[in-house]
């Protein structure tokens, strides 16, 4: 939030019982000073990209996470201000999770160009894979949902694919040998830690390290690489000064991958 002191001073950042706890060193305009600065329209509909949120908080055998749903909605609000549509799906099963990734194929990439998947919740990586866990699985033997199967699906229906993990990357245990998986030409992949290590849920009530950098960029013109280079960036600052830990975000994508593309 934004403190507004007497002598006109304004101070963005965050704050924890009263106390700033770390300064954000892109300042964001006042309100009321951007209501008069730009007309007060909507942003036209953008039906070239379409978006499905997960935000997984509450598990039956995994220990329950504080702001997975906070991140979701607060990202989902970001991009609907830039005109992009969005899906939300909150503490979902493994069935509801692939349901709605085979029902955005199916059903909508005849109408949108490009797919945004961000989920926020547990993770796992294994054979240089990286997981993410539903609310139900139950049994480490079972193979749970990879970003490289996530990927295959997608890039059959869509032209860009932009796959966004906030989630744990440790190694777990279980049978979890898969085979090869080609990645998409235009697939962009980040993971808010680097595989084999643990990324943190934040504070509780606000957001992790990884949605407070992607909060900050989402909605700028910028391009999707810039916009998370610079979120990547962010977030390893936040967990370093705040929480006072190691984590370090990986972008993943072909030398090819279209680098003017934008969420505009």
């Amino acid at each position: 939030g934004t403190m507004y002191y007497a002598d006109g001073k304004q101070v963005y950042g965050v704050w924890y019982k009263g106390e700033l706890i770390y300064e954000f060193k892109h300042q964001r305009q006042d309100q009321t000073e951007v209501s008069e600065q730009v007309p007060n329209t909507p942003p036209a509909k953008n039906k070239k990209i379409i978006a499905l949120l997960i935000g997984n908080n509450n598990y039956k055998l995994e220990k329950d996470l504080d702001n997975c749903i906070n991140d979701v909605r607060a990202i989902g609000q970001k991009l609907e201000s830039i005109g992009i549509d969005v899906l939300k799906l909150e503490n979902s099963p493994k069935t509801e999770m692939e349901n709605a990734v085979i029902w955005l194929c199916k059903e909508k990439s005849k109408d949108y160009d490009h797919v945004i998947f961000y989920y926020s919740g547990h993770g796992a990586s294994n054979q240089g894979r990286h997981y993410i866990i539903a609310t139900d699985e139950n049994d480490s033997q079972t193979l749970p949902i990879s970003l490289e199967s996530l990927d295959a699906v997608f890039s059959s229906h869509f032209k860009n694919v932009i796959l966004i993990s906030d989630a744990c990357a440790d190694i777990k245990s279980g049978n979890w040998n898969a085979d090869p998986v080609e990645r998409g030409l235009n697939t962009l992949i980040n993971i808010s830690t680097s595989l084999g290590n643990y990324a943190s849920d934040g504070i509780p009530g606000e957001h992790s390290p990884f949605a407070i950098g992607i909060l900050e960029y989402i909605d700028k013109e910028m391009t999707i690489l810039e916009v998370l280079e610079e979120a990547n960036k962010l977030a390893c600052e936040y967990a370093y000064r705040v929480l006072n830990r190691v984590q370090t975000p990986e972008l993943y994508h072909a030398v090819w991958y279209p680098k003017e593309f934008s969420l505009y």
